[in-house]
C-alpha cells in the first residue's frame, strides 16, 4: 500500500488520550495511547518488520506491533514496568515472552 494513501484515511480522525477511565490505562505515568502506536508502525514499518522499542514503559508498542503481526523487541529496566509489559502481552496473538534480568 502506498503510503500517502494510507496517510489520507487517518486525516481529521482525533486520538483520545489515555486517562484513568480509559480500558487501556496502566500505572505507567505516560502512556501512549495505543491508537498513535498502531498509526506509526502501520505508516513506516514493512510487513513482517521487526518493531523495536528501546523505552518499553507501559508496552505499548509491543502490544500493538503484536496484535497487527509483527514481531516486537522491548527493552526496559524498571521492574515494575516489566511487570506492565508482562501483563498486557499475556493477551497478545504473539504472547511469547522472555525476559532477560541481570
Amino acid at each position: 500500500m502506498n503510503t500517502s494513501i494510507y496517510c489520507q484515511k487517518f486525516q481529521n480522525q482525533e486520538i483520545n488520550q489515555v486517562k484513568n477511565v480509559s480500558n487501556e490505562k496502566t500505572e505507567h505515568p505516560c502512556q501512549i495511547p495505543e491508537e498513535i502506536i498502531r498509526r506509526i508502525i502501520l505508516t513506516t514499518a514493512k510487513p513482517n518488520e521487526l518493531i523495536i522499542d528501546t523505552f518499553g514503559g507501559s508496552g505499548t508498542t509491543c502490544k500493538v506491533a503484536n496484535e497487527i503481526g509483527h514481531d516486537s523487541l522491548v527493552f526496559e529496566i524498571d521492574p515494575l514496568y516489566c511487570q506492565i509489559i508482562e501483563n498486557r502481552l499475556k493477551n497478545t496473538k504473539k504472547n511469547q515472552i522472555k525476559l532477560i534480568n541481570e
